[in-house]
């Protein structure tokens, strides 16, 4: 079996931004879905499976 193998020439990088105010753009299950904050800062985050459903669900 010949297969040819290509190698990735170009790679793209992509920047995902949106603004959420008054709301919870990724509860967390284990407590009580509460808005996941990073302690330090006391700004919301948004895990990576997150964002990847928003896109799918966008597309």
């Amino acid at each position: 079996m010949n297969m040819n193998a290509t190698v990735i020439s170009n790679r793209y990088d992509f920047v995902y931004l949106f603004d959420v105010t008054n709301g919870n753009p990724n509860g967390d299950p284990d407590a009580a879905n509460l808005p996941r904050m990073d302690p330090e800062t006391n700004q919301g985050l948004v895990s990576d499976v997150c964002l990847k459903r928003k896109v799918r669900n966008y597309v």
